[in-house]
């Protein structure tokens, strides 16, 4: 008995398996999707940071003031991190 609205994958039947080969070339471009995203998600969070120190530098004219976007950036991570490590803990 099926649920209402639930339906197979369309590459596979319930007969068909993953063999050894397939799940390997399935792993290893799943490696390859997720060190690309990841390479370009750290490239552009670099290129932000680096960015808004410059603009926080041309609008205020105050060198001790440039580095607030980027400590802003590092806080919020850090108060991210231990959100996300208290919840999964629970």
């Amino acid at each position: 008995m099926r649920a209402v609205g639930v339906s197979r994958s369309r590459g596979m039947n319930a007969s068909e398996g993953l063999t050894g080969q397939r799940l390997d070339a399935l792993r290893r471009r799943t490696i390859g999707v997720l060190f690309a995203g990841v390479a370009l998600g750290s490239t552009g969070h670099i290129a932000a940071i680096t960015v808004t120190s410059i603009v926080a530098l041309e609008l205020t004219s105050d060198r001790s003031l440039a580095g607030l976007p980027a400590a802003a950036v590092i806080f919020g991570a850090a108060l991210g991190a231990t959100v996300l490590g208290w919840v999964m803990g629970r």
